[in-house]
This record gives structure tokens, sequence and C-alpha cells, in this order.
């Protein structure tokens, strides 16, 4: 019998997906907050997080606000959930004949404030009538604040209030490193991070984490130590044991005013560009007033590499740009290597698994080194390389091969040298004039 494939022979076959590449451009913004119950969300503006329930005021707002004012901005930002099992809220605001409303995850608990109401009657009545909740525990403080607590540790929970009352204390449960474990367990696509506590324990331990992850880490300190003190003297600010340390995925930033969240700037300004092709000194971040330091201020922090945002000339930009590293030094640098190691790996790895089979041949080692090759061209034409002298790249022949690499199909010694292009952070001009 006739078979169509005879005259149309179609065949479809599934190709292996490719590796993704690692985005250098993606901020976590790790948060102590009640608005949601997933260990991240996506937010692409801050309007979304209003609809969520974030408050203008919160610090998770603030930060993602900061990042998205810049120019030009991140696509958007991951924000992440850290761990609260009790919070506590106070009745900030006495108002006659009012509703006051606190609401655990879908319900809600009203209580009418009445004629002639106290902070401590309506704590007390709000205590009454979310005291059946299914999720939560309540306690009346008798002072006009409550507590509420998730019956069973660990429960996720949202919590939200009217604007008479206020969140007073909101107290992680975990160690940072066990929700910041979590989140990335949950997604792991993000490359950069800050966070929004800032204890001087939790940055000690982020640091370590993301100097292991490969993530790099901002922070800001108002800590005087950092300017008042030269680099003998200040044994304890966190620039000082960060130098000592020698990390080189973190950096940290003076600021008077941590609040304005300086740091989210900073990282809002620089990662929606490509990594390695803009140092991240001489920047002017939008929404931030910077520090008008004296010589020996800025001498004291910038001698423990620890960065500022100074005033010059009329306006305010950021120096130097360094992580802790002595070798590694600048921000831009630590990023730009970063994505030339992913970017080559990711171009060999799909190479590999999209060609039916690579020899192992003096021709089919040309193919591997012509594909490292153009990943090196690419590092030069975006900035991270020096064109002169070009990137250099030796390969082994076969004939020299141990012969147990090529029975274990392991190619070895393929080596380059290259120069980075590195960046001008200073000019110095010297001149002679005469008649």
């Amino acid at each position: 019998m006739a078979n169509i494939k005879d005259v149309v022979d179609v065949q479809i076959e599934i190709q292996s997906s490719a590796l993704k590449s690692e985005d250098f451009s993606l901020l976590l913004i790790l948060g102590t907050h009640k608005v949601f119950t997933e260990l991240y969300k996506i937010y692409e503006t801050v309007d979304g997080m209003l609809t969520d329930g974030f408050r203008v005021t919160d610090k998770e707002y603030i930060a993602a606000n900061t990042v998205f004012r810049q120019n030009p901005s991140v696509p958007y930002v991951y924000v992440g959930r850290r761990q609260v099992d009790a919070l506590t809220l106070s009745v900030d605001t006495v108002v006659v004949d009012t509703d006051y409303w606190v609401k655990i995850n879908a319900n809600t608990y009203i209580f009418d404030s009445g004629a002639t109401p106290t902070a401590i009657t309506i704590a007390a009545g709000l205590v009454a009538a979310m005291a059946t909740d299914p999720v939560v525990d309540v306690v009346d403080i008798l002072d006009g604040t409550f507590t509420v607590t998730a019956k069973v540790a660990g429960t996720a929970y949202t919590l939200s209030h009217d604007d008479n009352q206020s969140i007073t204390v909101m107290t992680p449960t975990n160690n940072v490193l066990i929700d910041l474990a979590a989140v990335q367990a949950a997604n792991n696509e993000w490359y950069a991070l800050i966070e929004t506590l800032r204890t001087k324990v939790d940055v000690i331990e982020i640091a370590a984490w993301c100097e292991a992850e490969k993530k790099l880490f901002g922070t800001v300190s108002d800590d005087a130590d950092i300017i008042d003190k030269d680099e003998t003297t200040d044994l304890s600010s966190l620039p000082a044991l960060f130098k000592i340390a020698q990390y080189h995925y973190s950096w940290c930033l003076y600021h008077a005013t941590p609040s304005d969240f300086i740091d989210a700037a900073w990282m809002g300004k620089e990662l929606p560009k490509q990594a390695g092709a803009s140092t991240w000194a001489l920047k002017e971040l939008i929404g931030i007033t910077g520090d008008k330091l004296t010589t020996t201020q800025s001498i004291n922090a910038l001698s423990k590499q620890c960065n500022t945002y100074e005033y010059f000339g009329g306006i305010y930009i950021t120096r130097e740009g360094k992580v802790f590293d002595n070798k590694y030094i600048y921000i831009d640098i630590t990023r730009g290597l970063g994505w030339l190691v992913n970017d080559i790996q990711t171009t060999i790895f799909n190479y590999l698994i999209e060609a039916d089979k690579i020899p192992y041949t003096d021709s089919g080692i040309t193919m591997i080194r012509n594909q490292l090759s153009s990943r090196l061209s690419n590092a030069v034409s975006i900035g991270i390389l020096a064109p002169d002298p070009a990137p250099a790249i030796t390969v082994p022949k076969v004939i020299d091969v141990p012969e147990i690499d090529k029975q274990n199909r392991i190619l070895r010694n393929i080596d380059f040298t290259a120069v980075l292009a590195g960046a001008v952070h200073k000019v110095e001009v010297r001149g002679k004039v005469s008649f």
C-alpha cells in the first residue's frame, strides 16, 4: 500500500533546551513584612505593591520605588519575605464612632470604637473580635497594644490594618540565612541583593553567604566610625570587618540617612547596564541627597574601601565603586568577570549539547577554541576586556593529550590571557604657559 511518507516525509525532533544564561540585572529586596505569604513576588512597578497591600512607608516599598526611579530602570524586582511568627500592633490614634479593623488572611475583624473610646478599649475590642481566628493567637497587653502570634510556628499569614494603628514590633523568627536560603530555593534567578532591616548581625551573615553563593550584596551604614576613624583605629564598622574578610561580592556605602535606601538606588542605577561595561563610580542617583564630608572624613571612608555619595561641583556623585577584595577592587570588575564566566560556561555547554558530536581531534579542539574566542571578543566589544593586547588562547594538540583524558573524554589545558579594560576615575592634567 502507498504511504504518504513516500511523497512528503515530515519528522520533528524535540531539541534539548539550551542552558539559560544568568541575568546579572535582577535584584532581590529581602524584606520583613506581612503583605503576602509567598516566599517572593515579582513587581514591575510599585503600583503592584500598593495593590497587594504595601504602604508607602514600608521599607520594601521605599526600596523598590528608589530602584524604579533610576534611569534606565530594571525591568522588575523580586521582593522576598522573611518569616515573622509574632508582631505587636498599637492603637496610635483614638477616634470616636470609628471602625477599627485588622485583617488576617481573608478574615477581617472590626471593632466600633464607640462614643468614649481609649486606646486600651479599642485594643481590647479588637482582641475580643479576633479571639476565634484559626491561624493566630492574640494577646492584649492592656496598654493599647496587642500581640499577634501564629498558632503553629512557621505558619505564613498576611496581616493588614486601618490607618489608626501601626505595627510597632515585627522581628523575624529565623536567622536571616534560613530565610535567604528559603527564598533562593523558591527562585534563584536574581543576582544582586539588598536587605531592608540591615541589622549588623544580619548584614555580616549575608555578606559571608553572598561570597559563597557568588551573589552581589550591597548595603549602607551611617556608623560614625566609618568617617571619623581612620583604618588603623576603626576595628568594628562594617567596612573595617569586610575589608579584613576581603569580600569581593559585597560593597558598603556610607550615608547619613540610610532610610532613603541609597543602596537600592545605586543597584537600580547600575544593574540595568551591561555587566562590566559601566563603572559604578561618578554616578548621580535620582532622589538621593548625598553627604558633604570633610576631606578627612572622605579619606577615612575610602581608605577602608567604603563607598560614599559626596558633593562635588554642585552635584552629588558616587565614589569609588569598590568591593573589599584587593584583587577585584571594583564592583564592575566583580560583576563583569562573573558575567564573563557565566557567558563562557553557558556558550560552551550549549555548544556541546547541541552538537551531535565534537570529535576528540585537533579540529574538534579548534571548535571549542572558537567558542571561547567568540566570548572573549564579545567581552572586548562591551568593555570588560581590553582590545590591546588582544586576548590570547592556547589549546593542546591531541598528540599531547594523555590517553586517560581521551578515554574519559575530558578536554583540559584550554587557557587564555586577557587584560581588563578598567575605567578612568581620576584625571590629572599639568600644563605650562608662557608669553
